[in-house]
């Protein structure tokens, strides 16, 4: 409650308030997105480092990852009084 109107406090206000990117369309944070990605691709990096240069270790956790990000993304995709008990 005391984040979201901070959030409303700091947010400015758009032009036309019916305009929305594809992100906010999709409920999808850029930034958070973006460093999520960055993370995964370090660790792939670094798990290729660590297992001798396996590529099926890297195939198997690449196909993990991509599962994870698509419950991540179904997720988004409902409202947050769904959660709510």
């Amino acid at each position: 409650m005391l984040i979201e109107n901070l959030k409303l406090r700091i947010q400015k206000q758009q032009q036309d308030i019916r305009y929305r990117s594809m992100w906010q369309y999709i409920h999808i944070d850029v930034i958070l997105f973006s460093l999520l990605m960055l993370l995964s691709s370090a660790g792939l990096l670094i798990l290729f480092s660590a297992s001798s240069q396996n590529l099926h270790t890297i195939e198997l956790q690449m196909a993990r990852l991509l599962f994870a990000f698509i419950i991540m993304f179904g997720f988004a995709q409902f409202l947050l009084f769904h959660y709510n008990a």
